[in-house]
């Protein structure tokens, strides 16, 4: 996953790579290209969302990932409730992969 495997890659390296760095112009926003990134602990993860809730997290030190599939827009857009679960469910796969990488 990420680049660390025997097999070919389909991006370098060095990509992978640039994926956990800020790559906002202060280095303050804690944005990769396209991603938000976290830390937990010595875990350094990317993280994206999308608006109809789904999600995916990657670990890359574990070499966990989450991907998320859901529909929060159902019944209407102005669906707001999903969003702590969303939020608890990023914070559960984050402690459990950095409990199991131990």
């Amino acid at each position: 996953m990420l680049g660390q495997v025997d097999y070919p890659d389909f991006v370098s390296r060095q990509w992978v790579d640039q994926l956990f760095v800020d790559q906002t112009p202060d280095h303050l926003r804690s944005r990769s290209f396209g991603w938000i990134l976290r830390q937990y602990h010595d875990h350094h993860y990317i993280l994206h969302t999308g608006y109809t809730g789904t999600l995916i997290v990657v670990d890359r030190k574990a070499q966990q990932a989450l991907v998320f599939l859901s529909n929060r827009v159902h019944p209407d857009a102005t669906n707001q409730q999903f969003f702590p679960y969303r939020s608890r469910l990023i914070r559960t796969f984050i402690q459990d992969a950095n409990r199991q990488s131990e």
